[in-house]
């Protein structure tokens, strides 16, 4: 594993609740390494970053009811006319200034399908669209859906939009974006200075995979790219560069035909860079 990618991993790790360091073969001196800065102000950071208090989303139920809601793609999309709009396309309008507080509205509302107002419902909940709560919780449905749909946006509430946009940026596999030593420093010291665990970044704003969890048992990087399984999403580090890497999507039936003998036996295969910025992944054997 690279750099880059020990970068990526690190970022990743303090998402879900790991230590930064263990996206840096739990070595100080890596870290230092590849963010570029000498171990003492490393290991401060790395301190800094693993000291962080862990942060409530929200204390109002039906708040988090409505984000964990949101963050399930099973139902989150409304149909209009022909068009079926799902919330993460409704989402990157939003972030682009393109919906006015009355579509927002509108929206959101439209993503529930019904409710039933119940005593008995004392812990709200939402099943096959429909909202089961107390009449008085239903008071402030539209709020909580509000208050929801801004965390899930842009992270908890004081989140500065830079730390937000970076996160989104450099967290994905399907969509990635390489991490340099400049960048990664730079988001490791906001998510320090906004003073939260980063956990809640990955509970509001993102919905990444742990992937220190899938490396330490495959020795990759490496997630599902679709709901079915069938592909996934590899970052690999390019053949002959220290610093260099890139996502490559294969197929689950190629991959299964190198497993030979582990499911480690594809941690060492890296990637060759062709023209136009193509890849080749370079199976064991395969010139």
């Amino acid at each position: 594993m690279n750099k880059e990618a020990m970068r990526f991993l690190a970022l990743n790790s303090i998402l879900h609740g790991h230590s930064v360091l263990e996206g840096f073969q739990d070595s100080v001196e890596t870290m230092a390494s590849c963010l570029g800065v000498d171990v003492e102000t490393a290991s401060r950071l790395a301190n800094d970053l693993d000291s962080l208090p862990e942060v409530e989303v929200s204390e109002n139920p039906m708040v988090k009811l409505f984000l964990n809601f949101y963050r399930n793609n099973a139902y989150t999309f409304v149909a209009m006319g022909t068009d079926i709009v799902p919330l993460c396309k409704f989402m990157v309008n939003d972030l682009n200034g393109q919906v006015s507080s009355e579509l927002r509205i509108a929206y959101l509302g439209y993503l529930i399908r019904d409710a039933a107002q119940d005593e008995m419902y004392v812990d709200p909940f939402i099943c096959d669209g429909v909202l089961h709560c107390t009449p008085q919780d239903f008071q402030y449905v539209q709020q909580a859906m509000l208050d929801a749909y801004a965390l899930y946006l842009g992270g908890p509430v004081g989140t500065t939009k830079s730390l937000a946009k970076s996160l989104r940026r450099y967290t994905s596999l399907d969509d990635y974006s390489r991490l340099n030593e400049a960048t990664t420093l730079r988001i490791f010291r906001q998510i320090v200075k906004e003073g939260k665990k980063a956990t809640i970044y990955q509970r509001t704003l993102l919905n990444t995979p742990d992937l220190v969890e899938t490396y330490t048992h495959t020795g990759c990087i490496i997630a599902f790219s679709d709901p079915t399984h069938k592909t996934v999403n590899w970052l690999m580090g390019v053949e002959s560069e220290l610093d260099n890497t890139m996502v490559m999507t294969a197929e689950m039936s190629t991959l299964q035909n190198y497993l030979l003998r582990s499911v480690r036996d594809l941690e060492n295969v890296k990637v060759a860079r062709g023209p136009g910025g193509n890849g080749k992944i370079m199976f064991p054997g395969v010139t």
